[in-house]
């Protein structure tokens, strides 16, 4: 039996409704999950930086320095770092800039021939740092606090760490 042209017609359109019903449907539930995935990918994101400034902080306060030194800078707390072979001293400090107007976690290096330090951000644009504590336990033991804030979400990463020091 032929179906006549309207019914092929209207059976195209049910199904075209109902395609787009479901659709409709899966979008609806879609920005949660977006929301969800990007929350995971920055928190992801934050690790990645804190393992990352982790293992380069390490490997300078293990084999590349004597003493350390912990005072209230220009910036607030500062963590200078002595006995480099290349450097006189190397710092680190949070601050604000005319071209990074948030929080930024810096490191100045000061070489010997040269006349003026080195300073270069640590964190990326799209990190703030916040709440930077650092302070000697014991001779050859540091502690640092630093608190890493996506711009952009607002996800939060404490950072907690006991460094070692000194050959």
């Amino acid at each position: 039996m032929r179906k006549s042209r309207g019914s092929i017609l209207g059976e195209g359109l049910g199904a075209l409704v109902l395609v787009t019903l479901v659709l409709a449907r899966l979008l609806t539930g879609l920005p949660p999950a977006v929301r969800a995935l990007e929350t995971i990918w920055t928190q992801g994101e934050l690790d990645r930086l804190e393992q990352d400034l982790q293992a380069r902080l390490e490997s300078r306060f293990l084999f590349e320095g004597d003493q350390v030194r912990v005072f209230q800078g220009d910036h607030g707390t500062e963590v200078r770092l002595y006995g480099r072979p290349d450097a006189a001293w190397v710092s680190w400090f949070v601050m604000t800039t005319g071209k990074r107007p948030w929080p930024t976690l810096y490191t100045k290096v000061w070489r010997p021939r040269k006349q003026n330090p080195v300073s270069l951000p640590l964190t990326p644009e799209h990190v703030r740092a916040e709440g930077f504590r650092a302070s000697i336990l014991e001779p050859g033991r540091l502690a640092w606090e630093l608190t890493l804030v996506d711009r952009k979400t607002g996800a939060r990463k404490v950072w907690k760490e006991v460094f070692r020091y000194g050959r």
